[in-house]
Parts: structure tokens; sequence; C-alpha cells
């Protein structure tokens, strides 16, 4: 017992050290800092909650504000409980150790203290660590009360069931599955007793309905501990009391949608699956292995593990949508399952061979744990390679949070700060919510109306140039040092008929890289499913340096009126560099008509520009192939929130 203890201690210290190193190490991330570290810092400001499927239960709002309420608010803080929680799960197996064979509960233990999965998602702000915690909880105090009676464990059995409820939806499958075991148990248990069918069945139900005559009054303070948790969690200690209903039908009705659509997060089903052999192999094929265990101990603890894992693994490997913290749903059951085989395995072993495994096994334990430093300390921003990440902010956002306090403590917290929206507004909200006056707008900044940009390969830079035109004061540029395959696009709509389009271009050291493909001209492309399609018209090429010259090129609109697009591109299915600006279009009819005001913006005036914005800080996100440049009194900056998103941040010249 004592050595016991004193191992699960060292696993235990291990888990804390795992999960609240350097805890501010990875910067916030766009879910974290969005509507959860929002939604915790209303709650704690002014207790308001009111429940959206979307952000899952309120446990987490409610422990987050305690962790702001008692340390003040920081990344520290709001990751505080999550990883308190990640550590003290491992310390529940410790309640039904004896359900485990030699030892295999200090094996499952730690399975889940190295977890690469559940330590990433200990360090978050999210839902994930609470929602395994009371998993597990539901699960240990089941048994503990299935070997002691005792009316105290069946009532911590049902409070951990009704605070796993308070976390996330994924409470519904467990009650499913967990529904399952018991409608399995029970027909285990008629199919075991003796005599006809009709014995069987009176035989195997009543200790079912002397159980629940004898304990009646237990089931029924059981019912109100249920209802009132659940209620006082969703009603805001039951100041939107209204809220309860609605937070016990909508999370079905939410999710069950959500869960099944191909559509926003679908993955296929390999998803998890590679996961799992990347970064869990070891909780994966003991606990695949472990399922059959039942065959050899069929004892209603290893029924449940094995029916609790075939179904997790099942569920979330055929569910659509996987957003990769689900994984952590199917890893805690693997753990439990692969616990019970390796204990079982051990026990089973003469001393030679014992010793040999536990060295096989302690050898894939630590390439597991050096896994999981690296997944955590090192590779956590790393997206697409690393499988765990999603939305993840950069290390970039360090050094833009460290500017803004800079700003900040220089200044004073009253700077004007403008944020484009909705690419920047998360986690940007959490960090600067010290600032007082804070704008996020939703605005599409430094674009031509009606005109869009694409970047299909190649470092091309799309702008909106103030610097060059040929009339006015705008153009769109296209420029790319190393190659490109890039084009501006706006759409018409034309009756059927004959036209000439026109547009003054100009280059500037413009080489085409390849031999064919179209380069440094206008298409003219019919349109199909409101896409461009076949190309109906073509300008001539403009290559090298050439100063505004007129370029024009006819195309014919047949069969009916349709739309078509207009592309002034470098270069298409192929690649080029230099630069090339477009400006001033014009279309006439086969009679000679000018009917240039088809093109809609045409001179390339009309955007909203960031002269438009007077504010101390301005922050704009780059759409794709956007490049943003200078503008007048400002220092420019650039960084990298999460990938796919820049960020173009400006700053008046004078504050830095």
């Amino acid at each position: 017992m004592k050595k016991e203890l004193v191992i699960l201690l060292v696993i235990f210290l291990l888990g804390v050290g795992l999960r609240f190193y350097d805890l501010e190490r990875r910067p916030v991330h766009f879910d974290e800092g969005g509507g959860y570290a929002d939604g915790i810092k209303k709650f704690y400001e002014k207790g308001e909650y009111h429940y959206n499927p979307d952000f899952h239960g309120p446990f987490l709002f409610y422990a987050g504000a305690l962790s702001f309420k008692l340390f003040g608010l920081s990344d520290f803080t709001l990751r505080l409980m999550p990883a308190l929680f990640g550590s003290l799960t491992v310390l529940l197996l410790y309640l039904i150790r004896n359900c485990f064979k030699n030892k295999g509960f200090l094996i499952a233990t730690i399975l889940i203290v190295i977890s690469p999965s559940l330590v990433y998602y200990s360090r978050f702000g999210l839902h994930d660590s609470y929602h395994v915690f009371f998993n597990l909880a539901t699960f240990c105090t089941f048994f503990l009360y299935q070997k002691t009676k005792n009316k105290l464990h069946f009532f911590l059995f049902i409070a951990s069931f009704a605070l796993l409820f308070t976390t996330k939806e994924n409470a519904y499958i467990f009650l499913g599955i967990f529904g399952l075991f018991l409608g399995i148990e029970l027909i285990y248990s008629i199919l075991s007793k003796k005599g006809n069918l009709d014995k069987k069945i009176r035989d195997g139900l009543k200790p079912i309905i002397d159980w629940v005559c004898k304990n009646w009054k237990m089931l029924g303070i059981s019912f109100v501990i249920f209802i009132f948790i659940f209620s006082i969690f969703y009603s805001a200690f039951f100041k939107y009391p209204e809220d309860i209903l609605e937070s016990a039908i909508s999370p079905m009705l939410h999710w069950v949608d959500r869960g099944v659509e191909k559509g926003g997060f679908y993955r296929p089903y390999t998803f998890y699956l590679r996961i799992l052999l990347n970064y869990e192999f070891v909780a994966l094929i003991g606990g695949l292995l472990g399922i059959l265990l039942v065959i050899k101990e069929n004892t209603q603890f290893n029924r449940f593990i094995s029916i609790w894992t075939i179904l997790s693994v099942a569920i979330y490997l055929w569910m659509p949508y996987k957003l990769p913290n689900n994984v952590t749903h199917v890893v805690l059951p693997l753990c439990l399952s692969a616990g019970t085989l390796f204990g079982y395995i051990s026990k089973n072993l003469s001393n030679k061979f014992r010793i040999l495994f536990h060295i096989i096994l302690g050898i894939l334990i630590l390439i597991n744990l050096g896994i999981s430093i690296d997944l955590n300390f090192n590779k956590y921003e790393n997206e697409p390679e690393n499988l765990l990440a999603f939305v993840q902010s950069t290390n970039d956002l360090k050094d833009l949070v460290n500017l803004m306090n800079d700003l900040g403590d220089k200044h004073g917290r009253d700077l004007s700060v403008i944020v484009s929206v909705p690419q920047t507004e998360y986690p940007l909200s959490w960090y600067l919510r010290d600032f007082r006056q804070v704008r996020y707008l939703l605005q599409k900044v430094e674009n031509p109306e009606n005109w869009d940009r694409y970047n299909w390969g190649g470092d091309a830079k799309l702008v909106w140039d103030s610097e060059v035109s040929h009339s006015g004061n705008r153009s769109i540029k296209i420029s790319s040092v190393n190659g490109s395959n890039s084009n501006w696009q706006s759409k018409i709509y034309l009756n059927d008929g004959c036209y000439i389009l026109g547009s003054w271009v100009k280059t500037e050291n413009l080489e085409k890289l390849n031999e064919t493909g179209e380069f440094a001209r206008i298409l003219i492309r019919a349109d199909l499913n409101d896409f461009p399609s076949t190309i109906i018209g073509r300008s001539d090429e403009i290559l090298g340096t050439r100063d505004w010259e007129y370029l024009e090129t006819d195309f014919c609109v047949e069969d009916k009126s349709q739309y078509i697009w207009i592309e002034p591109i470098l270069a298409n299915w192929a690649f080029a560099k230099g630069t090339i600006w477009y400006d001033d279009f014009t279309l006439n009819n086969q009679e000679g008509e000018d009917i240039s005001d088809k093109i809609i913006n045409r001179g390339l005036e009309k955007g909203f520009g960031l002269e438009n914005w007077d504010s101390d800080v301005i922050i704009v996100s780059e759409d794709s192939g956007q490049t943003l440049e200078g503008n007048k009194g400002y220092i420019l900056s650039k960084y990298t929130l999460r990938p796919t998103v820049e960020l173009a941040v400006y700053v008046k010249e004078d504050l830095v």
C-alpha cells in the first residue's frame, strides 16, 4: 500500500509538471481567447451566463470565474483550472485500484498522465479537461458503489454524472454508452439464470426490483441532487430559471444535427486514427487488445471497459464532425482498457518474462512521454504538422502583445485601437481587454469594390495601389519576386452580343517563367455556376518594362444574357515574376457605344482605404492573396496570427 502511494505520488507530480510547467508558453488560441475567455470574463464581472451549445456547458465559465476572482486575469489563470483538473484526474483511479489486476491501475494512470492529447488539452482554457475528469469520476464512483454499497458513494456517482453534463454535450454519448451497458448487464443476468425464459426473466429482474424498493429514498435524493446541480449551473444560480429546460433539450437538437453533417469540420474516419497512431500508440494498441480481456476475465468491470472502448472508438471514428480535441473521449477508455490488459499480462507472466515485459513497456512509455513533451512544449503551434493543433495562434502573437503592452505602458490604456474583424477579433479581444478604446469593425480594407484577388501559388502581392495609377488615385497591382500564378477578378452582367474591353496596363521587369500558359494580359471568361469558366477573350500579353499602354480584347456573349468575368492576370496556369498594374477599364458594344458603366468601379477609385480610419493603432488581417502596404503617418509591422491569417499592424509614428 505504501509503495503504491509513493509511486502514485510520483506519477501525480509528473502529471502536475506536464500540465503546469510554463503554462503561458502557448499563446491563447482562437476559441480559447474568443467565446470562452470573453464568456468567463462576462460571468466573473456581471454574473451573466446563458447556455449556447456552440460554447458547450457552463462548468468552464464557473471554474474560470473562480480562478479570475482568486488570482486575477491572465493566460495562466485562464488555464489554471483545466490544468488543475487534468492533474487531479490521475488520482481518481486509486478509488478503484482493486478492480485492476497486479497494479494495472498504475499503468492506466501513467498512460493518462503522459497522454499527448490529454496533456495538450489540459493546457488549454477549454472544456475537455473537465469532461475527462468528471467522465472518469462517474466511472470510478459507480464501481466504488458497486463494491461498497455505500449511499455516499452513490451520491458521488450521481453528482459526478450531473457535473459531466455541465461540461460538454459529449456527456449524452457517454449516457448512451452507460445505458447500453446496463441493458447488456440485464440481458447477461437473465441469460445466466436457470430455468425457462419466463423464470430467467423473473429471476433476473428480481434483484433489480428489490434494490429499487430498498433504496427508493436514496434514488429520490439522487434525483434531487442531479436536478439541483444541473439547474444551478445552467440557470446562473437560478438567475435565469427559464434557461433550465432549454439547456436540457437544445444540446440534443443542436449536436445531433451538427455531429452527422459533412460540412464545416468534416474529417474522414482516419483523422482520429492518425492522431492515435502517431501520439497514443501505447494506449491504442493496449486498449484495443484489452477489449478481448473480457474473454479471459469476464467481470462486470472488464465488460464495462470493453463496451466503453468499443463504442467510443466506433462512434467518434464514424462521426463526420471531428475536431482534434474530441479525441480525448477516445483516449480515456483506451488508457483504462490498456491498464487492465497490461495488469493482467504482468500478473500471469513468470518473474523472468515479467521483468522483460516491464522493460519493453517502460521503453514504450518513455517514447510516448517524449512525444508528449515535444508536442506540448515545442511543436504546439505547428499546424498542420501537429495534428492536435487547430486555429492555434503562433508565437508571433506574443510579439504583438508585447508591442501593445509597451505602447500602453508608455501612453496609457486610452489609446484608440481599431481591429478589423472577423479573422482578428479572437484572441485579440482577450489580449486587448485592458485597452478602453478598442473598436472591432467588420470592414473590408484596402480592397476596391467589386474586385477580388486570388493567388493560386507563389509569392504574389496583390495590392490596391495608392502610389501608382493611370488616372485618379488608385490602381490594382500584382507583383512577384520569385514567380506567381495570380490574378484580380470582377464579374459583370451583359446581354448577348459582341464587345470590346480595354484597360490601361503598366509593367516593370515582368518575365514569364514557363513556355506555356497565360501571361500579363486580360482574360475574359464565361460564367459557370457563379464561377469563371471558359476563356472567351484575351488581350495581347505585355512583358518587360513598359509605361502605361492601352490594351483591348474583343469577345462575344452568345445564346443568352449572362455574367462574364474580367481577369487581369500576372499569370494563369503558369508562373511569372515582376510587377503589373491595371487601371481605367473600358467597355464598348459592337456598335461602338461606350457602356463602361457596366463595369462596376472600372476606375478602381471606390473602396475603403486605411486613410479613412484615424486611430492610434490599426490592426487588419490580410485577405487571401492580399498584401497590405504602408499608410502615411504610420509605422507598419506584420505578424502571423495563425496559419493563413497575417496581421498588418499600423502604429502612429509619434507613438513609437
